[in-house]
């Protein structure tokens, strides 16, 4: 584009994202951990708190993330740079190594542990950016920066690098916890006596719920039966360990959240002066939830109006402080209903993998190949040196591997490392998509993506990870001053970020692939 229509572009988009007359205070992106834009639209008439208050206020977009492997840790890591997770790094929750072929977790740093669990580890080291908190602190050093989640990934990766602490659910001890990264000298003792507060042990016994006779029977034998199928499911139990499981597989995980994001705000004055403020929430039960349940679910409903009282709550606890704030919510991916679920046996589908190219390469050179990333969007991580130690060319077994998988009949498309890298146009979408997953270091030697609907499993339950639809459309919301409501037209999750950032008249880094969206007007 050459400058002047660059510079009258830029023009026409001002009067459409320029800051509100009245200066925000607070920005607070919630993201609800897979959910499905048809999920949220489905109990509209019974809401009566904070869900009801943003479909019928807020400026709504018809929203994709525009990336092929939708998994958490991606999802979290485009919401708030404004870039495809080719950029961000963070192609997929887990990775291999490629020297080495450990696992790497997506928010791991050896050199700063968890506190309350010294297994774990979490800073956003591996994070190849910033994000809307770090350009918000960059341009006023006084603004405050806070991220609080159900997992460790999504508050982490929303927080960017810099905040003034990423919290997340502590399995361990309930409450929350962080790691060194943020509180080089120990978790401060407010975080330990909000653990200690009295909330847990108020619980009930159990999660129950009066099951709505329009959606399918409670007791489907397509769910988990890990915490039983139907209500009641058990929550609070005499062990500490196994409530706190309970508790991570009910709406109670997203209550204790929005408790503490509350926290939060008070502790901090959060929105209490002129330096524009940003919390990130990231409500997880969703998604813990869903994987058991599924989207249509008796149990995903109750989820979802317990979602709308407490973010009711939450917001007319801002309400009452009087600082203007805007909120916007958005998810990190959707998910596959278990009707449209078409499962391959993964052990099965192994071994017939396994014995075809041993047919091509010899006995015992399949084991060469490690798997990673999870159904329904797999890596696959040659071992080189493995390779070398028998003499064989490792492009003799990638390309023997690519022929193989291609004539699977679950399978929709493999993608090697050449093909994922290439710059040059593309007709074919799902390639498209596949290259804003593609990290380079990251990603594996092959990517192969099954066909709609399919997920490798033995199980019950559902899952997410595809570049269809179900797991890419997401919500999109606006909600706050200088903001006008209804439809917004389409949208990409990496659009959030700089539109937030224009919404508080900053300028977004030049060279993001995302883009600012209209608040109000046309774009």
């Amino acid at each position: 584009m050459s400058p002047i229509p660059a510079l009258l572009f830029c023009l026409l988009l001002l009067p459409a994202v320029a800051p509100a007359a009245e200066p925000v205070r607070l920005v607070v992106v919630v993201s609800v951990d897979q959910l499905r834009p048809d999920t949220l639209a489905a109990y509209r008439d019974e809401y009566q708190g904070g869900l009801g208050r943003l479909l019928k206020h807020a400026r709504s977009f018809d929203c994709v993330h525009d990336h092929a492997i939708t998994f958490t840790g991606p999802g979290h890591s485009v919401l708030l740079t404004g870039l495809h997770p080719r950029r961000t790094g963070i192609a997929l929750n887990h990775w291999r190594d490629p020297a080495t072929l450990r696992t790497v977790y997506c928010v791991e740093d050896a050199e700063h542990r968890v506190f309350g669990d010294p297994r774990r580890t979490a800073s956003p080291r591996l994070l190849r950016c910033d994000a809307l908190g770090d350009w918000m602190r960059r341009r006023n050093p006084r603004s405050k920066v806070y991220s609080v989640a159900g997992k460790d990934r999504s508050a982490v990766l929303m927080g960017g690098q810099h905040p003034g602490a990423a919290l997340w659910y502590d399995h361990v001890r309930g409450g929350f916890t962080s790691s060194t990264y943020y509180f080089p000298y120990g978790l401060p003792d407010w975080v330990d006596a909000f653990r200690n507060d009295g909330w847990l042990r108020s619980l009930p016994a159990a999660w129950t719920y009066e099951p709505s006779p329009h959606l399918r029977r409670d007791d489907d034998p397509r769910e988990s039966p890990r915490n039983n199928r139907a209500s009641p499911h058990p929550l609070r139990t005499g062990m500490l360990m196994r409530t706190l499981s309970n508790i991570y597989g009910s709406p109670y995980l997203d209550e204790w959240t929005l408790r503490f994001a509350r926290a939060l705000v008070e502790r901090h004055d959060l929105g209490g002066d002129e330096a524009p403020d940003l919390l990130c929430i990231g409500l997880s039960a969703t998604d813990t939830v869903g994987h058991l349940y599924g989207p249509r679910s008796q149990e995903i409903r109750d989820v979802v109006l317990h979602l709308d009282r407490g973010l009711g709550e939450f917001f007319a606890f801002l309400d009452a402080r009087g600082a203007p704030y805007v909120v916007a919510l958005c998810a990190d991916h959707g998910v596959l209903a278990l009707d449209d679920l078409k499962a391959v046996n993964g052990t099965e589908a192994g071994r017939e993998v396994k014995a075809a190219l041993q047919e091509r390469l010899g006995a015992g050179l399949w084991t060469s190949l490690h798997k990673h990333g999870g159904s329904p969007a797999p890596n696959l991580y040659l071992d080189r040196a493995l390779c070398a130690e028998r003499g064989v060319a490792p492009e003799r077994v990638l390309r023997a591997l690519k022929q193989v998988l291609s004539a699977r009949p679950e399978v929709a498309a493999v993608y090697d490392r050449a093909q994922l890298s290439g710059t040059e146009a593309t007709d074919d979408l799902l390639l498209a998509l596949a290259r804003n997953s593609y990290a380079p270091g990251r990603t594996g030697d092959l990517v192969f993506l099954t066909k709609p609907g399919v997920l490798y499993r033995t199980g019950p339950g559902t899952s997410h990870g595809s570049p269809y639809a179900y797991d890419r459309e997401v919500p999109l919301l606006f909600i706050g001053p200088g903001i006008e409501p209804g439809p917004g037209g389409a949208a990409r999750t990496i659009d959030l970020g700089p539109t937030l950032a224009v919404l508080l008249g900053l300028e977004p880094p030049a060279d993001l692939d995302g883009a600012p969206l209209a608040l109000r007007g046309s774009r």
